[in-house]
Order: structure tokens, then C-alpha cells, then sequence
């Protein structure tokens, strides 16, 4: 069987001029994923260091690609691109920035396939979830808004605003 059909999940990560955080992001994604798992990191019209650290890294590990977005610049055209080239049909978004807390994969994974679900979400703002970091306010802004969204029109989820 080839390395490329073991994979089960299809890890999408949108960067740009993430080079102070980009290798950190990487190695803590390696450490704490165990579902077998490609890597895609597009590049976003950086003008740092981020496809040449990439580049590097995945040198050590196959299973990290490097895909340029060659079209318009933008958070949402990356993960286009992202979803375009990945090799499985399920798919976690995860930003470079580490804002996101990649021991949360895996758990995720199992809870999709067991519930044979299309859609999981990590959620800041129900039990066992948190929000770190960011103004006060905007936090409370965007709870009361996926709060009231899942209410009001029935979307699923405990929080819209995180990919």
C-alpha cells in the first residue's frame, strides 16, 4: 500500500509572511497528530522566509507540501487552493499563527468518523473550550454573535467565526 493512501486527514494551513511561527506550528502539528496525515501549507504571496522554512522542513518530512497561491492574494483563496490539491476528502483548517491547538486533531478525526458526521467544529465558546487571547470585547462580540446565529437560524455550531 503507498504512503499516500494511508492518509486520512488532509491538514490545510494558509500562511502568510508566517515565518517567525511557521516552523513552531509544524513541528507542534507532527508531535501531536497521530491519524496518519498530509501536510499543506500555501503560501500566500509571502515576501518573508515562510516557503523557504517550509521548503526546509519538509525535506525531514514527507508528508508536508508546499503549494503557492498563485492567484489572488487572500486567507480565502488558500484554503481554495488547500482543498484543491489535498489527497483526502477529510480536511482540517488550521492557522499558522498557532492559535489553534493541535492536540484538538485527532480527537476531532475520531469524533467525525464515529458519529459519521460531515462536519466537526472546534468552538471557543461551549464547554471545554477557551479563547485565549484578543481584546475583550471582540471576544464577546463574536460569542453573542455565533450564540444568537445558532439560535436564531439553527447553524449547528457554537462558534461561526473560527475556521
Amino acid at each position: 500500500m503507498s504512503e499516500i493512501s494511508k492518509i486520512k486527514l488532509s491538514i490545510i494551513i494558509p500562511a502568510h509572511n508566517e515565518a517567525e511561527v511557521i516552523e513552531k506550528t509544524l513541528s507542534g502539528l507532527e508531535a501531536a497528530v497521530t491519524t496518519p496525515h498530509e501536510i499543506i501549507v500555501v503560501q500566500d504571496h509571502c515576501t518573508d522566509a515562510t516557503p523557504d522554512i517550509v521548503g526546509n522542513f519538509s525535506t525531514t518530512n514527507s508528508n508536508v507540501r508546499l503549494i503557492s497561491n498563485a492567484d489572488i492574494k487572500g486567507f480565502g483563496n488558500a484554503i481554495q487552493i488547500g482543498f484543491c490539491v489535498a489527497r483526502c476528502e477529510t480536511v482540517a483548517i488550521v492557522m499558522a499563527d498557532l492559535c489553534d491547538d493541535p492536540a484538538t486533531i485527532d480527537e476531532m478525526y475520531k469524533k467525525l468518523v464515529e458519529s459519521n458526521s460531515d462536519l466537526v467544529c472546534a468552538s471557543r465558546y461551549m464547554h471545554g473550550g477557551k479563547k485565549i487571547s484578543g481584546p475583550y470585547i471582540q471576544g464577546a462580540l463574536s460569542s453573542l454573535v455565533s450564540r444568537s446565529m445558532r439560535v436564531m437560524i439553527g447553524i449547528p455550531t457554537w462558534d461561526i467565526a473560527n475556521s
